[in-house]
């Protein structure tokens, strides 16, 4: 597990810390693991995770809270077509898991993620 008080927080200008003024100055509660999981992989592991607890000091809302449980991961010698899949596996299997189906309902909507899934280009996808 990556640590849960952070001497930065990263450097994205859109996301916002939550700062905790501790003994020996201040800290921050960690926006995602990444900085502390890509530390690990340039120490020499190669296919790393982590699922836990994030912090971003945004309002509350129906689509958000400060604290959120985050899963992060990174695999060396795979391309990204061989990510794409293994993200199509995972949420397959989670659905498949908690309803039994390949399928959830967000909103009105029912998404069906059985894999695999169709493959757009960025050209594609803007028109």
């Amino acid at each position: 597990r990556t640590p849960l008080l952070v001497k930065s927080p990263g450097m994205e200008p859109y996301i916002r810390p939550i700062e905790i003024e501790a003994e020996g100055g201040r800290v921050f509660l960690p926006t995602s693991p990444e900085f502390a999981l890509k530390k690990l992989l340039a120490g020499g592991l190669e296919n790393i995770f982590q699922l836990g607890p994030c912090f971003r000091h945004e309002p509350v809302s129906r689509t958000h809270f400060p604290e959120f449980t985050l899963l992060e991961w990174y695999e060396t010698r795979r391309d990204y077509f061989q990510l794409m899949e293994t993200t199509e596996q995972l949420i397959e299997s989670v659905a498949l898991a908690v309803h039994g189906k390949a399928e959830f309902v967000f909103g009105e909507k029912t998404i069906d993620v059985s894999t695999p899934w169709p493959r757009l280009s960025i050209e594609e996808l803007f028109r």
